[in-house]
């Protein structure tokens, strides 16, 4: 019987559990990641060729063409392996802004279609162009594929953002804000069963259960690396996602459903079994998800302060992009003064600061899982412990424990712009709406020349998959988010769009320092248009259509 290995396969991916998935990319070099059947472990190669210019993208084969090159197919052996049998493969030596096809495959596989590919139709990927200008990139958030709403499909957001990421030829990356899996499955089968006082440090100390189910609980919380990757394994299966991160380079995030619902703000965190769902889940989202990051930081002196946490931060032309890890250290009942991030962060990203400051990048990008300002802190005492809304309420930046990051975060973000005089945008998902606003700030520590009020834009996009609040829930959602919210010190929040549909946003970096936030929503053909500026004595926001743009690139006039 003849190797399946040594056919030529319909498909680049027929070769793989999961992937390829396209990370960081930069004007020369791409990190892309797969994980292979059982039998090719160890065996895998990154095969990549120059594409013809004009090649587009084919909906009904799910791929660019014609699958047509210039120059040799190249060929590259991994270069990290992860757990879960992932490969990942640094490919250095790219063109800018070029279109390659590339296929991940065993090494035995053929090498006699289009000239050197084992597969019809290989996956495609493009570099950064060097130091651009003006670029695009996605972001979106909570991929609840198991929920959609009544009605609707779970991946038609996913089908309308592959179609605008591949022809759109401004749009380079993206940026994915959290909750890309949904594990609180697991979590749910194990409190069924056990509870969060089980301590797999010492089972004989629970009198409540018998020999049999004592070594049932043991052998549950061993199980869980593999859990968890059988759930990566069925949300990220799906055609839709495997063609847009196969194409797309995609960044990535967590935020609690990546570990389960509430993780750092449930109470229980320090119980030993709850532990061990976090270092699988970690373990799972390093292998499949943080191992596609940039790896170098901005700063020599931010290497130090790279332990304990999973922040990142990388440069497109002078737009500076940080990306916060808001699960690692996360503990409602934290004693140290953050409960959010942890001072070992805190410390990277006050390296991270202090070069920007150096650099002056003309825009910042803060991603935020959570919303740094979206609900009041006092809704918080409404809700009692016992709802199942508790963990929700107190996971934001404005509840109890937390209110001491949010301000630090602010205070830091406001001298940034302060010394640079960049623009600072903050990209959230999490709360299952999208939502436009701001964050102004009066102290004259942080003013530009001439202003009243320093501002900080806010963009929210969530979720891709999940069914968004319908109905009553709807209306109280939108009660409670929009408007004005008190922070603390000299800050306060305002939320002026709340949109409860499933969507997904493109953000225009311009030119000019202003960024262009496109929120898609579901069962609306153009997008709301958010025009995002810090000119002057401030900055502004509007919402319009395509034919309503007034401004175009060029920004508002004076």
């Amino acid at each position: 019987m003849p190797d399946p290995s040594a056919e030529i396969r319909e498909r680049a991916c027929d070769w793989l559990i999961l992937g390829p998935i396209v990370g960081f990319t930069t004007d020369a070099e791409v990190r892309v990641l797969a994980q292979p059947f059982e039998k090719h472990q160890g065996m895998l190669e990154l095969r990549i060729a120059e594409a013809v210019e004009g090649v587009r993208f084919d909906h009904a084969r799910q791929g660019y063409g014609p699958v047509e090159t210039l120059g040799p197919v190249r060929r590259f052996p991994v270069s990290e392996y992860g757990a879960y049998a992932t490969a990942v493969f640094v490919v250095p030596g790219l063109d800018p802004d070029t279109r390659y096809f590339y296929e991940v495959v065993p090494e035995d596989a053929p090498l006699d279609v289009a000239g050197g590919f084992a597969s019809r139709q290989p996956f495609s990927l493009r570099t950064l162009p060097r130091s651009p200008e003006a670029f695009k990139f996605s972001f979106h958030s909570c991929n609840g594929l198991h929920k959609p709403p009544r009605g609707g499909r779970p991946t038609d957001m996913w089908k309308r953002l592959l179609s605008e990421a591949v022809e759109d030829p401004e749009l380079h990356f993206a940026l994915l804000g959290g909750d890309q899996i949904y594990a609180d499955v697991i979590r749910e089968e194990w409190l069924r069963e056990w509870g969060p006082d089980f301590d797999p440090s010492d089972p004989g100390r629970d009198q409540d259960l018998d020999a049999v189910d004592l070594a049932r609980g043991m052998a549950f919380l061993e199980a869980l690396p593999d859990r968890y990757e059988r759930i990566y394994r069925a949300f990220w299966r799906r055609p839709e996602l495997r063609t847009f991160m196969g194409h797309v380079p995609c960044l990535m995030t967590w935020d609690d459903h990546d570990i389960y619902d509430g993780w750092g703000s449930c109470g229980d965190e320090d119980k030993p079994a709850q532990r061990k769902f976090f270092e699988a889940a970690a373990g799972a989202f390093d292998a499949f998800q943080f191992a596609l990051a940039p790896k170098e930081p901005l700063s020599e002196a931010a290497r130090c302060e790279r332990e304990g946490h999973r922040a990142f931060s990388f440069m497109v032309g002078e737009v500076a992009f940080v990306v916060l890890d808001l699960r690692s250290q996360r503990n409602i009942n934290s004693r140290t003064p953050s409960a959010v991030l942890g001072e070992r962060q805190w410390a990277w990203f006050a390296a991270e600061l202090a070069e920007l400051e150096r650099r002056k990048p003309r825009q910042v990008v803060v991603v935020s899982a959570v919303p740094v300002s979206h609900i009041s802190g006092a809704v918080e005492y409404l809700v009692p412990n016992s709802t199942e809304l508790h963990d929700d309420i107190v996971d934001h930046w404005s509840s109890r424990s937390n209110r001491n990051d949010q301000a630090r975060l602010l205070g830091k973000l406001f001298r940034l712009r302060q010394a640079t005089g960049a623009n600072v945008l903050l990209l959230s998902g999490d709360v299952h709406v999208g939502t436009v606003g701001e964050i102004l700030c009066d102290d004259p520590r942080f003013l530009l020349d001439g202003e009243s009020a320093a501002r900080i834009h806010q963009g929210v996009s969530s979720a891709i998959a999940h069914e968004a609040p319908s109905g009553l829930t709807a209306h109280f959602v939108r009660y409670l988010v929009r408007g004005e919210h008190v922070l603390r010190n000299s800050f306060s929040g305002r939320v002026d769009e709340v949109v409860t549909a499933r969507n997904f946003s493109i953000v225009s970096v311009q030119a000019n320092g202003a960024f262009r936030f496109n929120l898609f929503r579901e069962g609306a053909e153009v997008p709301d248009q958010y025009y995002f500026s810090t000119q002057g004595g401030g900055g502004w926001s509007q919402r319009t259509s395509p034919a309503q743009d007034l401004f175009g690139g060029s920004g508002r006039p004076s």
